[in-house]
């Protein structure tokens, strides 16, 4: 049974150790709401009122899997076909890839299939137009990494399109859509995607930190473009109401919300992902193995808030919590999944590990680049394969269907599958869920004197992510987060020119405007970070 005291204690000690203003948590098992309440506070700044179980938060990628039910009642209604060309729908779909556009289905984009890297702006227009100008006027410009249906990488533009496509179906816009097939039917009366609307209820508001304490950011991000993606705000007991239908086989009080079979495909298997214990994507819903129990997950944040789901269909559980400074969720989440949980990790069989084939080695070496990654060069030496990531070597040995690499204290840091390419090299690793394409790298690459001078300063995205500090030390370049509080800070490794790598910031790419003067980068190929 849960320990509900024990668990209320540890939300608080986490939340001072990460020093979290407010947070809100929901638990279910079965038809019992075991827990639903808040802790802290919506403002810490200037004294705001106690979070509760109804106090709206931003949740960020959580997003996604509403929309993916969203979508789910439209295909129910026939309006839409997981497997039809979207240009079916929407003739003037385009994407830099002409080619590529024309093979883009709605699954694709379900299960991030269609291309993209991550990426995504803060600040955006607030028309109820701006969904779709975005996809028909930006997007075109956008550069694909691989072929729409061949790999998995993670991203926002797959969502948005799927809503857009939603809009043009129904003639309808998108916050429109969702607050009619899922806000209304689940009973999700604050949930909304309006800042708006959302100001006339409790909302916890996001916060920095100071060397005193806390300071609110007095300013919400706003994308009509992304809302699909990651701009949903909700409350644990809205969300808690859509997990309860998913949960029973898309029922809620006593209303069929989705068909049984739309929510078993949902959750069912889509694309298998790296790791070590079982991990899947389902249609906008992870699917990770914790002791056996197949669970159904998303992650989200946007500007300082953060939010995590689990659900256990089979097991009748579910457990969401969201806050409004960064917050160690598996430190709370994972004892309440262990109470409620059964034990079946002894029934799951693990998977084989395959003989290594030395005679792919020479097809596999080369470099690599990934928008969450970095830079990986895979290297023979003799018998042995190894994998130097941001300057880190690992040993590469076989695990499973893939390669494992680990350090020198033999601690697995990377999963890494080679796609094959018939009797050409690798074009494309995935390395922990990345996708990585081949680059040309030469090792003995340094930038010129003044390009180095002229990276540094200060950089932001929209004012909302960092600033963060490039500079010159000891003849290389770093970067590091001025948060007070944080201790980020690491030496950049060039790759090319006005492109850099780190084992935490991935990639840096500078950008350079028509003066010849440094406007900003590129964090992991998506997040533009603008000189202040």
């Amino acid at each position: 049974m849960l320990n509900i005291q024990e668990i209320e204690t540890l939300i608080e000690q986490e939340m001072a150790a990460a020093k979290v203003p407010g947070l809100s948590i929901a638990v279910v098992k079965g038809g019992d709401v075991l827990l639903a309440r808040g802790f802290g506070v919506t403002d810490a700044e200037n004294g705001g009122p106690p979070v509760t179980a109804d106090t709206i938060f931003r949740v960020g990628s959580v997003s996604k899997v509403i929309t993916g039910t969203m979508i789910m009642k439209l295909v129910e209604q026939g309006k839409i076909d997981l497997d039809r060309p979207i240009q079916e729908y929407v003739p003037e779909f385009a994407l830099s890839d002409a080619d590529a556009a024309g093979s883009v289905t709605m699954r694709m984009l379900l299960t991030h299939r269609a291309g993209f890297v991550n990426a995504g702006t803060y600040l955006g227009s607030r028309d109820p137009q701006g969904l779709r100008n975005f996809v028909r006027e930006e997007l075109p410009h956008v550069k694909l990494y691989s072929r729409p249906g061949e790999l998995f990488n993670y991203n926002c533009y797959s969502l948005d399109i799927a809503g857009w496509v939603a809009e043009a179906v129904t003639g309808r816009y998108f916050d429109d859509l969702v607050q009619e097939l899922v806000f209304a039917p689940l009973g999700m009366k604050r949930s909304t995607y309006d800042p708006a609307v959302a100001m006339t209820y409790p909302l916890a508001l996001p916060h920095n930190l100071t060397p005193d304490g806390y300071e609110v950011v007095h300013k919400m991000p706003e994308n009509v473009a992304h809302h699909p993606s990651f701009y949903l705000m909700t409350t644990a007991n809205d969300l808690l109401n859509f997990m309860r239908m998913h949960l029973q086989n898309g029922t809620f009080d006593g209303r069929q919300v989705l068909r049984p079979e739309t929510v078993q495909e949902m959750q069912a298997q889509q694309v298998e992902l790296q790791s070590s214990i079982g991990y899947e994507m389902g249609l906008t819903f992870f699917k990770v193995q914790r002791k056996g129990v197949w669970l159904a997950t998303h992650f989200g944040d946007i500007s300082t808030y953060s939010a995590n789901f689990y659900l256990a269909p089979e097991d009748e559980v579910a457990v969401v919590i969201m806050n409004n400074r960064p917050f160690p969720h598996d430190k709370v989440i994972a004892p309440i999944l262990d109470s409620l949980l059964p034990d079946r990790a002894a029934e799951m069989a693990d998977k084989p590990t395959l003989e290594a084939d030395p005679t792919l080695w020479p097809s596999y070496a080369g470099a690599y680049l990934g928008s969450t990654a970095g830079l990986i060069v895979v290297e023979q030496d003799g018998e042995e394969l190894r994998a130097v990531v941001n300057g880190n070597t690992l040993q590469l040995r076989p695990f499973q269907d893939q390669y494992a690499g680990y350090n020198q204290q033999g601690v697995r840091e990377l999963l890494l599958r080679f796609v094959p390419n018939g009797e050409h090299p690798c074009e494309h690793v995935m390395a922990n869920n990345t996708r990585c394409c081949r680059i040309e790298y030469d090792p003995k690459f340094r930038p010129e004197p003044h390009w180095l001078a002229a990276y540094e300063g200060l950089y932001s995205h929209d004012r909302y992510i960092g600033p963060y500090r490039i500079a010159i030390e000891d003849g290389a370049l770093t970067v590091e987060e001025l948060e007070h509080g944080s201790d980020f800070k690491e030496t950049l490794l060039p790759v090319a020119p006005h492109l850099f790598v780190g084992p935490y910031a991935k990639t840096i790419e500078f950008r350079i405007g028509a003066d010849g003067r440094v406007t900003s980068y590129l964090a992991m190929m998506g997040w533009e970070m603008t000189r202040l």
